[in-house]
């Protein structure tokens, strides 16, 4: 009878350890994830700093060109 008991209480904690194997899993799984997204998402960011910059460059490579054109208008009128 003791011994039946005792099976029985290890079958159990070898359950709970099993779950407890399987959510440590998914929580590195979930970690795993998360530290794609963020790596995406620093890809991204340096990207949109780069589009920033080029947009930058090209307005300040046409500002002086509508600058011109304005005051050209302006004596024209």
């Amino acid at each position: 009878m003791a011994f039946k008991h005792s099976v029985e209480n290890s079958n159990y904690f070898v359950r709970v350890f099993k779950c407890f194997v399987r959510a440590i899993n998914r929580s590195v799984e979930h970690v795993k994830h998360s530290e794609e997204k963020i790596k995406l998402s620093e890809e991204a960011i340096n990207h949109s700093e780069e589009a920033i910059k080029y947009n930058l460059l090209f307005y300040n490579t046409l500002q002086p060109f509508y600058e011109n054109q304005f005051i050209q208008q302006s004596i024209d009128n």
